[in-house]
């Protein structure tokens, strides 16, 4: 008797749970597509970084020659008084030559 007992017995937890079985497998399929819309969401943001991976590239190597050039620039101020006698020289000259 107790044999035939543990036999129905699976049944019968089957069908007292089997709402929670439907839940259950509702959750594993919504996890399934949210798994699938973060995968996705996923390759769109590394496709996208790889863009501005190239962009930041550019940004760094337009910001290294607006460096460079703010630098010859500096350079120049610091000799303006230089560079101004030299180009002050040809009217010396003139004027020394009349």
């Amino acid at each position: 008797l107790d044999g035939l007992g543990l036999l129905s017995q699976p049944g019968g937890l089957g069908v007292e749970n089997y709402r929670i079985f439907i839940e259950n497998h509702d959750c594993v399929r919504a996890l399934r597509v949210q798994s699938k819309a973060i995968g996705e969401a996923t390759n769109e943001l590394s496709t996208e970084l790889a863009g501005f991976r190239d962009s930041a590239g550019s940004f760094k190597d337009d910001a290294e020659d607006v460096i460079a050039a703010h630098r010859r620039n500096r350079q120049t101020l610091g000799q303006h008084m230089q560079v101004l006698d030299l180009l002050e020289l040809p009217q010396l000259m003139d004027a020394c030559v009349r």
